[in-house]
């Protein structure tokens, strides 16, 4: 999940860092734009394929698939408050 406070981290470093790393599968989920990516195939320090879905969508990520109809944005209305 993307960090209202530091939403580069996601896109930024951790884009960079977990194919390098060997992780098959990145999911980057914005609540901010009620986005997702989803990130396979790494090859050194970039992934190969890149899909993307919006809030709602079943989302396939590896073997599993994501329901994503109860995400929610931040900041929308009747939204439960953080805490």
């Amino acid at each position: 999940m993307v960090s209202p406070s530091n939403p580069d981290n996601g896109y930024g470093e951790k884009l960079a860092e977990y194919p390098a790393m060997g992780i098959a599968h990145y999911m980057i989920v914005d609540p901010r734009t009620g986005t997702i990516e989803v990130y396979s195939e790494p090859c050194r320090a970039r992934y190969q394929n890149k899909a993307s879905y919006i809030f709602c969508d079943a989302v396939p990520f590896g073997p599993r698939t994501v329901r994503t109809d109860a995400f929610r944005r931040y900041g929308k209305a009747g939204d439960a408050p953080a805490g």
